[in-house]
């Protein structure tokens, strides 16, 4: 019942649920390539695609491939997760990452003993310790 009083207002299928996924990145397409002041025919020129596509992107017709998003972000020096909605922060930055999250604790635990500053030598051999390892693991 309820359906049917809001199918003539706003009609939910599958195709209005992906263009509201999208539309962070619509907006944010068509916002940075206005704030560079470049055409969809530019920017299509740029990416290699048609204007067309360019202007299906804006309107949430379509949607790029992932290694699309990906060049479109590096065009314009942003994150593919600024382009997609998931951050408000355009840069790279918005992430911290510290390599030590990554580290196994006994790692952890000996990087901590040292008294100072592990050296950029010290460091190259756990990165070869840890590419070893993950080689091994791999087999």
């Amino acid at each position: 019942m309820i359906r049917n009083i809001l199918n003539p207002f706003f009609h939910l299928d599958r195709k209005n649920i992906d263009c509201m996924k999208m539309r962070p990145f619509v907006e944010r397409l068509k916002l940075l390539r206005e704030k560079k002041k470049i055409s969809q025919r530019k920017l299509a020129n740029l990416l290699n695609v048609s204007a067309g596509t360019v202007g299906a992107w804006e309107t949430g017709r379509n949607e790029p491939s992932h290694e699309m998003l990906i060049q479109i972000a590096d065009l314009f020096n942003v994150s593919v997760d600024y382009l997609l909605g998931r951050t408000d922060n355009p840069s790279y930055e918005d992430k911290d990452f510290n390599i030590q999250d990554f580290l196994p604790e006994d790692v952890k635990e000996k990087l901590s003993a040292l008294e100072t500053s592990p050296t950029p030598e010290y460091l190259e051999k756990v990165g070869e310790f840890l590419i070893n390892l993950a080689k091994t693991l791999r087999k």
